[in-house]
């Protein structure tokens, strides 16, 4: 699912895509599709790393982005681009 998301953004022609990876395997997979990559560890509270427990999560990555000035429109990866927004 990640690489038709990756696909997606560059047939919108979405250059600055950002992908949070939550770890290394991820990113290298994006980096080798030519995607960026940021990887975060990040886990619940339970200390489970599966979909529903770090969905929320999601937006602990948000604050860290906007706080050094970033502008962000977060997206999951079962959306598709059909244009630069």
């Amino acid at each position: 699912m990640l690489g038709l998301f990756l696909d997606g953004l560059r047939a919108a022609g979405i250059r600055n895509g950002l992908v949070a990876a939550l770890d290394a395997p991820t990113a290298d997979f994006v980096r080798r599709q030519g995607g960026h990559a940021y990887v975060r560890r990040l886990r619940s509270h339970t200390g489970s790393t599966d979909n529903h427990a770090t969905s929320g999560l999601k937006f602990a990555v948000l604050l860290e982005l906007v706080s050094v000035g970033a502008s962000v429109l977060l997206s999951d990866v079962d959306v598709l681009w059909l244009q630069n927004p």
